[in-house]
């Protein structure tokens, strides 16, 4: 078998005022888009390549959900700031174990 692997390309469009970006690869008449650890795989049917992959970044934008868990990153920083043993670290820490709970 002399089969080759799809060549990646990066696709940028602007949601909301900034501007995503991903990779696209084509597979046969098969368009893959990869945006972060997902991925989407659209047939090619009378759209150009990086029209259609521009496309399916914006439907991963539109859905609001960030890469490897980026929203936490914030509040993981303010917690690691606060002193251990202070009143708001234990407050967050209680509800932590709470929310872990079975």
């Amino acid at each position: 078998m002399n089969e080759k692997s799809p060549q990646w390309v990066t696709v940028t469009a602007e949601h909301e005022g900034r501007e995503v970006q991903g990779l696209y690869a084509l597979d046969g008449e098969m368009l893959i888009v990869s945006y972060g650890i997902r991925s989407k795989t659209r047939q090619l049917v009378g759209m150009a390549a990086p029209a259609l992959a521009q496309i399916l970044l914006l439907e991963f934008a539109k859905g609001g959900k960030p890469l490897y868990g980026a929203t936490n990153a914030p509040a993981a920083s303010a917690y690691m700031a606060l002193e251990p043993g202070s009143a708001r670290r234990n407050e967050l820490e209680a509800q932590r174990s709470d929310s872990v709970s079975c």
